[in-house]
């Protein structure tokens, strides 16, 4: 798949990005076990909004890299220097999904009480999410 294309599935099966606990039923949930207000509840929806908006453009950049490997490969001559630029800027996108992600992250850890942030790792932790970063 190349890089990029295990969130690019995670966030097209809405689950949002980085897998379960950052979107649709999974989020929900979240904000239950936490006992989230309904402030933080429309602060944190928002976040996850900003997000989805902001990285489904880089997500879609992924789509044609398998037709532009295949077509790197399948030419006469192997162009060293455009699959290089390729790379770089698949990377690049990767990076730039990752920054974003972080910050919608702990953009949403501000808005939950130290309490409530204490709860939610435990709640990754019961359920061994921990082997998933």
């Amino acid at each position: 798949g190349g890089p990029g294309m295990h969130m690019q599935a995670n966030f097209r099966q809405g689950m949002g990005f980085g897998g379960p606990g950052f979107g649709g039923h999974h989020f929900e949930r979240m904000l239950e076990e936490v006992d989230a207000t309904p402030e933080q509840e429309d602060k944190l929806e928002a976040i996850m909004d900003k997000l989805h908006d902001d990285v489904r453009p880089i997500m879609r950049g992924f789509r044609d890299t398998r037709d532009d490997v295949a077509k790197l490969l399948g030419a006469a001559t192997i162009d060293r220097e455009a699959a290089e630029k390729l790379r770089a800027e698949r990377i690049a996108a990767v990076d730039e999904a990752s920054r974003k992600l972080t910050s919608a992250l702990l953009d949403a850890a501000e808005v939950l009480t130290a309490e409530q942030r204490a709860e939610l790792v435990e709640h990754f932790e019961d359920r061994g999410w921990h082997r998933r970063w």
